[in-house]
């Protein structure tokens, strides 16, 4: 089979024609011309079929015995008349080619792809499933899963959030804010089912009583996100006025700032911190289905976790337990040790990490002037210092 003949066969079934060599950046020379397709590739090898042979068969060797699936495959070999065929004699040949991209593509996240005659395809990108690829898949960091500025990561499992400091949970999803803990919830409930589910957890649905309460809230969901979360905030029929839970006023000047004017109310209103307006609170009815959050006092753990002389705290129940770790230590459980984190030596001196304790590393023009270093601070509490010379000073545990 000739060149032509294998351009021919491409054409007659309607499909583009794949060249020996891939055409993407310096793959082109005589075994890539104008005819061809071109592509990138994902590992430095030029050949089209040392490519298709990695992806199908995890080897680069297009071989009838490392990727038997190429066998009797014949790929246009560009200006030469000749082809390359990866085959034995028990095989028949056939051309390779590539199904032809869409002119107007729907694909929002993918390729699009002609199969047949005038069927469109959508090849979605990892993360994304749908006809045009515009749903995240549920389990991967596409669907945006980390709350409180949690960072999301992909993994065999799925993904994994890396929370903040404050924040806990497979989803970063309670977050420690001074002595309070806040859950923010991914079913959808009603009003009242959303308050007793929280009162189930040892907690009661989150009361907002000022602006920086609710900006708070807000900051820890997820940018973009399209969840709205009831509070307990609420219309009095007593009163006949917007009020809170635990009974101030949501006509006041604090609630004016945080509260979205959306129109006349009726009694059985309550607040939903509304994620179309920013997450400020708008009223809707109570008997609507939305996300929620709930509220809980934080108290000393039961059961202390921490390590290097972090202090644990807990809420709901020691469910979710948070370590609050000294300088110089970081991590969940406080296990991870950067003693030099943040740097602790005066003037941004030079801090190292060093068995038992650190040194702080006086910059060059200050050594021949100076030898002796240590003072009742240069340390801080339950740390001793020792003189280095003129190199600086050392702190270890006292």
């Amino acid at each position: 089979m000739t060149s032509d003949n294998v351009m021919s066969t491409c054409q007659r079934a309607g499909m583009d024609l794949p060249c020996y060599y891939t055409g993407g950046g310096s793959c082109v020379s005589s075994y890539w011309n104008s005819n061809c397709i071109s592509f990138d590739r994902a590992y430095p090898e030029c050949r089209t079929a040392s490519y298709l042979s990695y992806i199908l068969c995890g080897t680069h060797s297009p071989s009838s015995s490392n990727c038997p699936i190429l066998n009797g495959i014949v790929v246009y070999r560009g200006s030469s008349t000749s082809t390359i065929t990866y085959t034995s004699s028990n095989y028949d040949q056939d051309a390779l080619c590539a199904a032809p991209q869409c002119q107007n593509s729907q694909c929002l996240n993918g390729k699009c792809v002609v199969y047949g005659f005038n069927s469109q395809v959508c090849w979605c990108d990892d993360g994304w499933t749908g006809v045009n690829c515009d749903a995240a898949v549920v389990g991967s960091c596409s669907s945006s899963p980390c709350k409180s500025g949690g960072t999301c990561q992909d993994d065999v499992n799925g993904y994994t959030c890396v929370c903040p400091p404050n924040a806990t949970g497979r989803n970063c999803e309670t977050v420690l804010h001074a002595d309070t803990c806040y859950w923010f919830s991914d079913d959808s409930l009603s009003n009242q089912e959303a308050s007793s589910a929280c009162d189930n957890m040892g907690g009661h649905l989150a009361s907002i009583q000022e602006t920086a309460q609710q900006q708070l809230l807000a900051n820890s969901m997820n940018p973009g996100g399209v969840e709205s979360y009831w509070t307990a905030n609420k219309i009095s029929p007593l009163s006949c006025g917007a009020v809170a839970a635990a009974g101030s006023s949501l006509s006041g000047t604090k609630a004016a700032t945080w509260m979205h004017n959306n129109g006349d109310v009726d009694f059985d209103i309550c607040v939903l911190l509304d994620s179309t307006v920013g997450y400020m609170g708008t009223y809707q009815s109570c008997n609507e289905q939305h996300n929620y959050i709930c509220e809980t006092n934080v108290s000393p753990c039961q059961s202390h976790v921490c390590q290097n002389g972090g202090n644990c705290y807990s809420c709901y129940g020691d469910s979710n337990t948070f370590c609050i770790c000294p300088q110089g230590y970081s991590g969940t459980l406080c296990e991870t040790v950067n003693l030099c984190d943040s740097n602790p030596c005066p003037f941004d001196w030079t801090c190292v990490n060093q068995v038992g304790g650190i040194h702080c590393a006086v910059p060059t023009g200050m050594k021949a002037a100076r030898s002796s270093f240590c003072t009742t601070t240069s340390c801080g509490p339950g740390w001793t210092c020792i003189e280095d010379g003129p190199a600086g000073y050392s702190c270890t545990r006292a």
